[in-house]
């Protein structure tokens, strides 16, 4: 049977112009296997995180750590800590040294003039006392060379009024309460009229009291303190309160 041809058998020119016609497919492309080192480094590779979509990564903000942020809340508390300690010192200052507690003159058994005398006018002051009939005696600490009526007046003495100067020892506030407190004794006076500047009116209220067992009166000088001066006593007068409270002997 050799002449028998079938019938799926197409003509080779037929078949040729099909192939022609026909739409070539698109072969699909065949991944690439990694290299084992590529392998390698992908696998040890740290996953990080999608934050694309992350409020804090968005441009113009900033990501702010914890330990900063308890940095900060650090400083503003210690800020805030010194502003009330600065305003609790001036509030201090303004009503110990600005605005003390004045006595009104009145008759006293002796006048006590605190050192330096020629500050703020302190030995002009306990004359215009003493002129006024306040007391017959006047003790003055501390004499210096800047005022020579004082030491005329120490040297000679005052018609009708009994006049005793003196240094005190120890240099200081309390020396001078301390001698005060002699002298009441020998004179036997009771009552005391202390003059002194106004920033130094209630801390040496406080250390004349804890010596002298009378009356205590203060006075200040009434004369004019420049700024500048009060900017100096504020830090000065600190000082002597701390050491004032931490030396409550006589």
């Amino acid at each position: 049977m050799s002449g028998y041809r079938a019938e799926s058998e197409l003509d080779p020119a037929a078949a040729a112009q099909t192939a022609s016609t026909a739409e070539p497919v698109p072969a699909e492309p065949v991944p690439a296997e990694p290299a084992p080192a590529e392998r390698a480094s992908a696998k040890d590779a740290p996953h990080t995180p999608d934050v694309a979509h992350s409020p804090a990564s968005s441009p113009g903000r900033r990501v702010v750590g914890p330990r900063k942020r308890s940095r900060r809340r650090w400083l503003r508390r210690t800020v805030a800590a010194l502003f009330v300690l600065l305003l609790a010192w001036l509030t201090g200052c303004y009503v110990l040294l600005v605005r003390p507690h004045l006595d009104t003159p009145h008759r006293v058994d002796a006048i006590l003039v605190l050192g330096p005398p020629d500050i703020n006018d302190r030995y002009g002051r306990a004359l215009e006392l003493l002129e006024q009939g306040y007391s017959h005696n006047l003790v003055v600490s501390a004499v210096t060379e800047k005022q020579p009526q004082m030491q005329r007046a120490c040297r000679n003495g005052i018609p009708d009024r009994r006049i005793i100067c003196f240094y005190p020892w120890p240099p200081t506030t309390r020396g001078e309460a301390q001698k005060i407190t002699e002298l009441a004794a020998q004179y036997h006076w009771k009552s005391i009229m202390v003059v002194t500047s106004t920033f130094h009116i209630s801390r040496a209220r406080v250390i004349v009291r804890r010596c002298f067992p009378g009356q205590v009166s203060m006075v200040d000088t009434r004369r004019h303190i420049p700024l500048s001066q009060w900017a100096y006593e504020f830090s000065y007068q600190t000082g002597a309160w701390i050491k004032a409270g931490l030396n409550r002997d006589c």
